[in-house]
């Protein structure tokens, strides 16, 4: 931080130059290179301090997904387990089975839903086996969080773009 308030401070008496006698400096500045210098550091600190600003927001992202691993992506908490990989949120959850041949099914407003591979969708709300099915796929949701330790912390997973 010190580092960016000498240059500030620099650019500041640059700037107080200029202003009191631009006839004198300027040609001076420009002749001796300054004002090129001073655009390429400017850039630098801009460039530095948004990189700075970023990894505050964003610490390291995970590189891969682990199992029984907290994981978190946006409002998703993401969790692997030996089975399938649960995402949910305060509105849905989807489970990917590690099985699967590209179907996947999820809970949305209380339904349990599930696409296949050729993007048919089947909704098992209404009957009493898509009751048990829902109350299944929602307890081994349940049983895959109460695995995972309550002393590790959810990481971030693509949380910085690029």
């Amino acid at each position: 931080k010190q580092w960016y308030q000498r240059r500030v401070r620099a650019l500041h008496m640059v700037r107080d130059l200029c202003e009191k006698s631009q006839e004198i400096f300027m040609d001076h500045f420009c002749r001796l290179g300054v004002i090129n210098h001073v655009t390429k550091r400017a850039r630098q600190s801009i460039e530095e301090k948004k990189k700075s600003e970023l990894e505050e927001q964003c610490p390291d992202d995970a590189l891969e997904i682990l199992p029984y691993r907290p994981y978190h992506w946006c409002q998703w908490s993401v969790l692997l387990t030996k089975d399938c990989l649960y995402l949910w949120s305060d509105c849905a959850a989807i489970s990917l089975s590690s099985g699967s041949n590209g179907w996947f099914s999820f809970v949305m407003d209380g339904k349990l839903s599930t696409i296949y591979s050729a993007g048919a969708l089947d909704t098992n709300g209404s009957s009493s086996t898509g009751k048990e099915s829902r109350y299944e796929f929602l307890e081994k949701l349940q049983r895959a969080k109460v695995q995972l330790s309550s002393d590790k912390t959810s990481q971030p997973n693509l949380s910085v773009p690029g």
